[in-house]
């Protein structure tokens, strides 16, 4: 990579150094041993989930100046999922509302996607002027951007990154990316969808979780009223492989 994706959208600056297209704050946010546990990415084997260092998920994608102006997306991405993983796994650590910009974790996503595309090939190797514009600070078009399923049937919150776009078949560029990430399910619209109901809440209030003994609500701060609220309610635990892996190799 020759240059900075954000290149022409604000001033570039510094040298082109190695970026984590998957930040490394939610890595660790969500792996062990400095590693984590990922399928999906373009250049694994369908159907492969791995235990991949931390360290290595890394490409040459932005100038410095860029990378520094975007830390505040992967630190707000980094404290949402530790409250993720710690709400289902460890949850008497966390009050019991937890607060993060919910803005700033609907461009992480996206930073996710253009690191990609940049970096691995994903939308045909091109980061598209619009997400560039996003990321920049212009506002999303309409019906773009975070949407959160409502649980269907009982899922296990592993420890995990998973991506599966959606693309157009005709130009291979990505319309939609899901995310699986600690279990929780998001997914990230890039067009405007046909039917919005059908990928969950667009921009929910945020995520409750609750077991016998309590709740933990980690809520969303949008610059706009929203209601809807996505509820996981904890029946059990247990140590056997996540039924989401069964027919994956490791």
């Amino acid at each position: 990579m020759s240059r900075c994706f954000l290149h022409g959208h604000g001033s570039c600056g510094g040298k082109i150094s190695g970026e984590h297209y998957i930040s490394e704050t939610v890595l660790e946010a969500i792996g062990s041993n400095g590693s984590v546990q990922i399928g999906g990415l373009p250049w694994q084997t369908q159907q492969t989930l791995q235990s991949i260092g931390i360290r290595s998920l890394v490409s040459n994608v932005l100038c410095a100046t860029h990378n520094s102006g975007l830390s505040g997306l992967d630190n707000a991405a980094g404290a949402f999922f530790r409250a993720v993983d710690a709400a289902d796994k460890r949850p008497a650590t966390l009050p019991s509302v937890i607060t993060v910009d919910g803005m700033l974790v609907e461009r992480w996503f996206l930073k996710v996607m253009s690191g990609l595309a940049a970096g691995v090939g994903f939308n045909n190797g091109t980061v598209p002027a619009k997400w560039n514009q996003v990321l920049s600070g212009d506002p999303w078009p309409d019906g773009w951007g975070l949407y959160v399923p409502t649980p269907s049937g009982s899922q296990v919150l592993a420890t995990e990154f998973f991506l599966e776009t959606v693309v157009n078949p005709d130009t291979r560029e990505v319309n939609a990316a899901k995310f699986r990430v600690a279990g929780v399910y998001f997914s990230l619209l890039l067009g405007r969808p046909d039917n919005p109901a059908a990928w969950g809440a667009h921009r929910p209030r945020g995520l409750i979780f609750r077991n016998e003994q309590s709740e933990r609500r980690i809520e969303f701060a949008w610059p706009f009223h929203t209601d809807q609220a996505v509820i996981y309610t904890k029946v059990g635990t247990s140590k056997a492989r996540a039924p989401q892996w069964d027919g994956w190799k490791e």
